[in-house]
Parts: structure tokens; C-alpha cells; sequence
């Protein structure tokens, strides 16, 4: 699998771009193959993978996260994913798993 993380983070406004950063950072220091799956996303592509009308995506201020080898559907990804989430949550983001309907993937500040 090719790590998308580079490219994802180049559209993400700064402030987002640093948490994003920090995250996978965290993230790899801690052993889990973190990469940002999703960044900044076009209307058309946002429409094409079924985000939200008004999502974050379009404005660089959401990235969704996943881990190389590991489906983002496992139980190892959602812990994994719900671990950084306290970490994202600190930082003043909001996590995808908590929202009525969940998206565990989903990383927005």
C-alpha cells in the first residue's frame, strides 16, 4: 500500500496540519502504521465518497486516518483509532466516533 499521508496533508489549513502531523506522528512513534487516508476533498470527490453535504473535508479542516495492513472495519483499527482520538480530543478536535452517526475514521478540528 502507498502512504497517501504527504499528499493529504499539503490542502489541510495549518492549524489542522500541525494536529494531523502531531497524530501520525504519535501514532508511529507508538508502532501503529498510521497514514491520513483523506485530506482536503473537491465537492465532486466529497460527492463520490459519500461525505457529508457540509463536511470538513471541504474546507482542509478533517482528515480521516487509517493503518497500513489493517482494515479500517477491525476491532484492532477501531481501538487503535479511538486511542488517538483522546490525543486529537485534547488538542481542541473532534473525533468521528462520537458523532450520532459514528465515523471512526474521521478526525475534524
Amino acid at each position: 500500500m502507498v502512504d497517501p499521508t504527504l499528499s493529504n496533508l499539503q490542502d489541510l489549513a495549518p492549524d489542522v496540519r500541525a494536529a494531523a502531523i502531531y497524530l501520525i506522528n504519535a501514532y508511529r512513534d507508538a508502532g501503529y502504521p498510521a497514514i491520513i487516508t483523506s485530506g482536503r476533498r473537491t465537492q465532486s470527490h466529497n460527492i463520490a465518497v459519500g461525505g457529508a453535504l457540509h463536511s470538513n473535508h471541504l474546507a482542509g479542516r478533517a482528515i480521516d486516518v487509517g493503518f497500513i495492513g489493517v482494515r479500517s472495519d477491525s476491532a484492532i483499527a477501531a481501538a487503535w483509532l479511538a486511542a488517538g482520538a483522546q490525543l486529537w480530543v485534547a488538542m481542541g478536535g473532534r473525533w468521528g466516533g462520537t458523532f450520532s452517526q459514528p465515523d471512526v475514521v474521521h478526525f475534524d478540528g
